[in-house]
């Protein structure tokens, strides 16, 4: 029996064949996948962001807007892309002449629910950053407002301002003289600091449309798996979750 041996131009050729192979099918997972910013499986579908441009006599921008593709039904993306180009494009029509720059995020996208977030850096007199988070029934194609997903009351305020609940992902410890933060949770002292009726109105702000005539202040409220992350809740300036398990009598869908 003869033992065929490959010459070393053939070794070299069969390992670079290989590595191409390789590299091919990373970049194909990369392409088809966008989850450098995506917490959860993938759902089949793809969020990516095309730019949209605004201009009047005197600016320019352009806008990143989240559109939905892949293996979706035609006349539900054409729902979600035609509801978060309105809602993202309409909110953003006054404020680009002041924006600096603009960060596109995908918090969620399920086969459920799909969260996306711009978050805008001003550059007017003094840099403050406002965002603005839209989440879509993936199932409809419709915006979900928070009281689609809880039961908004004066008693889910409470809740909302008890020691236990509202927590932190982040936290600039720097910000803060003492060390009563335990486990990222808000302290009572501080909560108790909050107006429960501005609150209160302020998350029932977040079952309603971005209003174009008052951009620069919106609570609003984005999902991630087991989790409801509310922003602007307590000021311009906070950004807190609570856990579903922790609110599952206020819950009008299953857990997500």
């Amino acid at each position: 029996m003869q033992i065929a041996f490959l010459s070393k131009k053939q070794v070299i050729l069969h390992v670079f064949s290989i590595a191409m192979i390789c590299v091919l099918c990373i970049v194909l997972f990369f392409r088809n996948s966008d989850a450098k910013n995506l917490h959860a499986s993938n759902p089949g579908y793809v969020v990516r962001y095309y730019t949209h441009p605004l201009t009047d006599d005197y600016f320019e921008a352009t806008v990143p807007v989240p559109m939905v593709s892949g293996r979706i039904d035609n006349d539900l993306r054409k729902t979600i892309n035609d509801a978060s180009k309105k809602s993202f494009v309409a909110w953003m029509h006054e404020p680009f002449k002041y924006a600096k720059l603009i960060y596109p995020y995908t918090l969620m996208a399920s086969d459920r629910y799909m969260s996306a977030m711009l978050t805008i850096t001003f550059s007017d007199r003094i840099t403050t950053n406002h965002e603005i988070c839209n989440t879509f029934d993936m199932k409809t194609g419709d915006i979900v407002y928070l009281s689609d997903l809880v039961e908004v009351d004066e008693s889910f305020a409470s809740l909302v301002m008890t020691k236990g609940y509202a927590k932190v992902d982040r936290l600039s410890f720097e910000a803060y003289e003492d060390s009563d933060w335990s486990d990222y949770e808000f302290p009572q002292k501080i909560l108790n600091g909050y107006d429960k009726d501005n609150v209160y109105a302020n998350l029932q702000l977040c079952s309603e449309p971005f209003d174009e005539e008052n951009w620069t202040f919106k609570p609003t409220f984005y999902l991630r798996s087991n989790r409801l992350y509310l922003l602007n809740i307590f000021n311009e300036y906070t950004e807190l979750y609570i856990e579903l398990e922790d609110i599952e009598e206020y819950l009008k869908v299953e857990k997500w």
